[in-house]
């Protein structure tokens, strides 16, 4: 059975805060998003549907090379996955899904990461990001 990634463009504005929107607005917006085999955990599932999501963002801006958008995009996607207990992640999966109702707080909780909005979650993001992938820092923190 072949798999099908659908994904929509977004507008070429960059920064967390349209970021933010972007997920949730973009998530509600998909019809079911396919996972590859090996995404088995919550957080695994939701690491992959925030790649999909995210390197619309990635593209969009001018801070990334093109050879480093689709792994910074995978980067930021686990980082942001990262920290989400694996309940909260689930349940996002089946909202990105459509099988569960829109959480407008779990959202806002777990994918507001601008500095200026969310502080702590935006220094968890970026540790994350250090850990995973240290070298797509610099891109990832000037998105951010």
């Amino acid at each position: 059975m072949k798999q099908r990634k659908t994904c929509r463009k977004s507008g070429g504005k960059t920064g967390a805060g349209i970021l933010v929107l972007a997920l949730t607005a973009s998530a509600l917006a998909q019809p079911a998003l396919m996972h590859p085999a090996w995404a088995i955990s919550g957080k695994e599932r939701l690491a992959g549907d925030l790649e999909l999501l995210t390197i619309q963002q990635v593209q969009a801006t001018k801070i990334v090379p093109d050879h480093d958008q689709k792994r910074t995009a995978k980067c930021l996607a686990q980082a942001i996955a990262a920290d989400i207990p694996e309940p909260d992640a689930a349940k996002l999966v089946e909202i990105f899904e459509g099988r569960s109702k829109a959480d407008a707080a779990l959202q806002k909780k777990w994918f507001t990461i601008s500095a200026k909005d969310a502080p702590a979650r935006n220094a968890q993001v970026l540790q994350a990001v250090d850990k995973l992938c240290r070298d797509l820092g610099p891109y990832i923190k000037q998105m951010m």
